[in-house]
């Protein structure tokens, strides 16, 4: 495929981002830019608003000023799982049971779970498992759908990120509301993660300091924990080196982690990381974000951000 690809949209809970990238004839993939907005006040969790999200959708698509309608989003945990299962031989109607059976909490969670089984290796009957959420995956369709934009594929955001960082054994991304840990070391990926993230810090900080929420997030993005809410953030540390632990103890292998996410540029949690697993971890520029016309210095900071929808954007030429 050469000219314009599909964009990349992320649908963060209180940032959206969309990346637009070409395939040249010689020189192959160029990231011709990223335009991203923050939500607000905007509550995508209880899947509201969609008007409003729609209209900052079609505004970022708006700025890139190409005619490109067709797009790729993702989908995550808690929302999707994604699971390496391998079954003894059997019908394709039996298969589809299996699965069903195996993604049972999943369904019990919500009566409307769509299944997907995929063979990824017939000699040894591994097939890749997911189940998603029926009414988190309409909300992501709706939106886009209002904003003007032709939905082409949904990929689940361990994926997209494996695609683009393929030297990681994990990645860690520090979302507003959760965090999650992408596992690369078997054929499929793997995602475990932890109801704790930014908006805890956000809201000690808030309390502490008897200050908005926003004024708080402010604040936190600029100064970190100075001062406020260094017990949260420390819990933030503890949780995410917990889950690492946990999948070190079941032989899980990471040795290379890196750290996505608005959340990773929190001033001094890489470091409080870093110091309590006793390894290094690395805020990972991929190769893509690099052919942006950018200075090194934005790059630098705005990849932990940037990056989910980069990787969205380069889905239709795996």
């Amino acid at each position: 495929m050469k000219g314009l690809l599909p964009l990349g949209v992320d649908l963060g809970t209180t940032r959206i981002r969309v990346a637009l990238t070409e395939h040249l004839p010689v020189k192959g993939l160029r990231l011709r830019a990223v335009v991203s907005r923050e939500l607000g006040d905007v509550d995508q969790a209880h899947g509201g608003e969609e008007e409003l999200v729609a209209s900052v959708v079609e505004d970022l698509v708006g700025e890139l000023d190409v005619k490109q309608r067709a797009c790729v989003t993702a989908i995550g945990a808690p929302h999707a799982r994604l699971e390496a299962l391998r079954f003894p031989r059997m019908t394709s109607f039996e298969r589809r049971n299996a699965a069903r059976f195996e993604m049972r909490d999943e369904a019990k969670q919500s009566h409307r779970a769509r299944i997907r089984v995929h063979l990824v290796d017939r000699a040894s009957q591994l097939f890749a498992v997911g189940a998603v959420d029926e009414a988190a995956l309409k909300y992501r369709l709706s939106v886009l759908r209002k904003a003007g934009l032709r939905v082409v594929g949904v990929d689940h955001d361990a994926c997209s990120l494996g695609r683009l960082l393929p030297n990681f054994d994990g990645i860690v991304d520090v979302g507003y509301q959760h965090m999650r840990l992408h596992l690369f070391s078997e054929r499929v990926p793997a995602t475990r993660y932890v109801e704790s993230a930014g908006s805890d810090v956000t809201q000690a900080i808030a309390g502490e300091l008897a200050i908005d929420a926003r004024s708080a997030e402010r604040r936190k993005r600029i100064l970190g924990v100075a001062g406020a809410g260094e017990a949260a953030l420390d819990a933030l540390v503890r949780a995410l080196c917990a889950l690492v632990e946990q999948v070190r103890g079941r032989g899980g292998h990471i040795s290379r982690l890196g750290l996505l996410g608005n959340g990773a540029r929190l001033p001094g949690f890489a470091e409080a990381i870093a110091q309590r697993l006793h390894s290094s971890i690395e805020l990972p520029i991929a190769e893509l974000l690099r052919t942006a016309d950018v200075s090194s210095e934005v790059l630098q900071t705005a990849s932990p951000d940037w990056t989910l929808a980069a990787a969205l954007s380069t889905w239709s030429v795996v």
